[in-house]
């Protein structure tokens, strides 16, 4: 177990609320093309009535949506989190995503967006998509392919370099379960698998929302490191490559699995 899937670290430190999710989806104001992902996540779900569960719902972003935009569904919201599923509304609970508190075959459909790489073991957390999906329902799941933000993990291993003199292993946060693994063990499960790639660049004016960013990471990519200094240096390699290029760059690729 790692830091990125040790429940107390997860629920503790880097999900005790919304704010770091917040911090690092407002980077992608800036993202071309623009992606409206719970959009295109919802946009796969049929129309049809009946029980919808959001498996790490997060700050509720998916939820809230299924809600306002789809009234006739009962929306369930799931998270390890009682930091983030006290948040979303009723009917939510604090649920692990290896045993969720569902009989089989109960959910017309399933949300799982960007956390199968916090699971430490996401082959029984797509499993347990799979047993309370209704027999003609629909799973959702999204993540990070391979090249996803490679540029902020060099920059975090760049800074961390600066600040101490010394090289370190960053860890990337998708490697535990990247898109490709995530569709993999959707394909030993599922009879159908579709998947969707969405890839695009972030282009930041300013500072500011990249070392926010990388502050709402601080608990996951930063541990043992002297993050307060490493921020600085990346503050002065940020700087410099917007006065360079007129802003800093990278690239994001994200997928959704469309599983039946």
């Amino acid at each position: 177990m790692t830091q990125l899937t040790d429940r107390r670290i997860l629920v503790t430190e880097s999900y005790p609320d919304g704010r770091n999710l917040a911090a690092r989806a407002s980077i992608y104001r800036y993202r071309r093309p623009p992606l409206d992902l719970a959009a295109a996540v919802l946009a796969e779900l049929p129309a049809r009535r009946g029980l919808v569960v959001d498996v790490g719902c997060g700050n509720g972003k998916y939820t809230g949506r299924l809600r306002a935009e789809r009234p006739e569904l009962d929306v369930l919201a799931l998270d390890l989190s009682a930091g983030m599923a006290g948040t979303v509304g009723a009917p939510a609970a604090v649920a692990d995503a290896t045993r969720l508190p569902l009989a089989d075959g109960v959910a017309a459909g399933v949300i799982c967006a960007h956390m199968l790489y916090h699971v430490p073991d996401p082959a029984a957390a797509v499993a347990e998509l799979a047993r309370v999906r209704a027999a003609d329902g629909t799973v959702l799941i999204t993540t990070n392919a391979a090249d996803d933000k490679a540029e902020i993990t060099a920059l975090w291993r760049a800074a961390a370099a600066r600040a101490t003199g010394a090289d370190h292993e960053i860890p990337d946060v998708t490697e535990h379960c990247d898109l490709d693994r995530a569709q993999r063990l959707a394909e030993s499960v599922f009879t159908e698998v579709r998947r969707i790639d969405l890839a695009g660049e972030v282009s930041v004016p300013e500072p500011a929302p990249v070392l926010a960013f990388l502050d709402s990471q601080r608990s996951i990519t930063g541990r043992g490191l002297p993050v307060d200094e490493v921020l600085a240096a990346a503050h002065e390699l940020v700087a410099g490559t917007i006065a360079a290029t007129g802003a800093y760059r990278f690239g994001t690729h994200v997928g959704i699995l469309v599983c039946r």
